[in-house]
């Protein structure tokens, strides 16, 4: 896997559109280290309570980690990304394979609840 650069990273996690602000907060994150902390802290979630390819959505991790719902919803959303980018974790297919692609065919995978079910490898 090739390593990002710093500006390739900022734009791989702010959006066109976002504002300056938003690129400061994205770099922030990748220089504190917090970015690779969170990837592995979801990371670990999903390793620690795997249950094959029943996987689990970002909802269902969010009540697993405990404390705040909210804050582990957003923070998993987040980080899935980069997870399955670096193919540590993907989605559930229905014939219980991990995809990796960035925009997988909804009908072959796995939802549960709306939401995409997840797996670490």
């Amino acid at each position: 896997m090739k390593q990002l650069t710093l500006e390739q990273e900022v734009k791989r996690l702010s959006h066109r559109e976002d504002p300056e602000t938003s690129r400061m907060a994205a770099k922030a994150v990748i220089i504190t280290k917090r970015l690779n902390k969170q990837e592995k802290e979801v990371y670990e979630t999903l390793k620690r309570h795997d249950r094959g390819t029943a996987g689990y959505t970002a909802k269902e991790l969010a009540y697993l980690m405990g404390g705040e719902y909210q804050k582990n919803y957003f923070k998993i959303q987040r980080r899935l990304s980069g997870l399955l980018r670096k193919h540590k974790a993907g989605r559930v297919k229905i014939d219980g394979t991990i995809s990796f692609e960035e925009n997988p065919n909804r009908e072959e995978m796995i939802v549960r609840n709306g939401c995409f079910v997840w797996r670490a490898v």
